[in-house]
């Protein structure tokens, strides 16, 4: 008869062998890009979510014990754009295994991005705002990508590149602050979280070795390169928001955009609380949505702090917009 705690552990060492074998496969390039496709192609198949799932964790982990999990690799997404991404890094591995990254922003986007528009990804990463903006203003819009973490800078262009986006994407290396200059950045001490790094030395930065990086504000930028009206920006720039839109005063003061995406949340270590933060934009005469698979839905101002979360923000000229995007809660 089999004991009850058989099936647990023949589970572990199945899976424990599989992650040594393919650990040993992923050394090999040909062997590697089959192992990413495949994970990739399980995840566009809705019934196999659950095991595209478990396939990717034991991918990356096969990764990570062979040392390849940090080399860049191209993957695709649900959107037509490919990503250089490392497996190490949980924005990587999760757009390998799902194909994207917030899926209502992703259709939010699609419906108020128009093409010939002219965009802002502030805190691009590896580039899938910027890369999926890209695909929607066509070759008539443009996008401006800001990137402060060299290292994730380097992924931001080569995913610009590998779409052929040269034309329509300008990726800047530079943090987008309140002031033109230079300041201390602080890169995520964890290699699997990435995204994490920010302005603000927050709890989970205090191992972080701050490196000195180039600040721009966005109306010295805009003025710069003679921009025309900007239509949309995606804003995540870890708690640093308040200081890019102090940099954008100008700019939000004579021809703000219709719509801002911008994180808002809770840190020890922010300038302003999560309502603080709304009420600032509020002052520019910005309300503001969450963006749920329904659509938008008035946030609720009233809550005492936030969670890490998308926020849409409709500039109140731009109310005749809202018809066809509002949700239900």
């Amino acid at each position: 008869m089999r004991s009850a705690g058989a099936t647990p552990w023949v589970r572990r060492v199945a899976r424990e062998t599989a992650i040594a074998g393919a650990a040993m496969a992923c050394r090999l390039d040909p062997l590697r890009r089959v192992g990413d496709l495949t994970v990739q192609r399980l995840s566009t198949w809705p019934y196999l979510r659950r095991m595209a799932n478990s396939a990717g964790h034991a991918w990356r982990t096969a990764n990570i014990q062979a040392g390849t999990a940090g080399h860049r690799r191209v993957v695709g997404t649900r959107h037509g754009v490919r990503l250089a991404v490392s497996l190490e890094d949980y924005a990587g591995c999760h757009i390998l295994v799902h194909g994207e990254l917030d899926p209502e922003v992703s259709r939010l986007l699609k419906r108020i991005v128009p093409p010939g528009a002219v965009a802002l990804d502030i805190g691009a990463n590896v580039g899938y705002y910027a890369c999926l903006l890209a695909r929607l203003v066509g070759t008539s819009g443009h996008v401006h990508a800001f990137e402060a973490n060299p290292p994730t800078c380097d992924l931001l262009r080569h995913s610009v590149q590998c779409n052929g986006f040269l034309d329509r994407v300008s990726v800047v290396c530079a943090a987008v602050a309140d002031a033109p200059g230079t300041m201390e950045f602080f890169p995520s001490a964890d290699a699997r979280n990435s995204g994490v790094s920010s302005l603000l030395r927050h709890p989970h930065l205090m191992d972080s070795t701050p490196i000195r990086v180039p600040t721009i504000t966005v109306d010295d930028y805009l003025s710069q390169i003679n921009a025309p009206p900007i239509h949309f920006i995606k804003m995540d720039v870890e708690c640093a928001e308040p200081l890019v839109l102090q940099g954008m005063s100008g700019m939000l003061s004579k021809s703000a955009p219709p719509f801002i995406v911008s994180e808002v949340t809770e840190s020890a270590a922010q300038i302003v609380s999560g309502r603080e933060l709304i009420a600032q934009f509020s002052g520019w005469d910005y309300d503001p949505y969450d963006i749920r698979s329904t659509g938008l839905v008035p946030t609720d101002t009233g809550r005492t702090s936030f969670q890490v979360e998308n926020v849409c923000f409709v500039h109140r000229r731009a109310g005749a917009s809202l018809a066809g995007l509002l949700g239900t809660s």
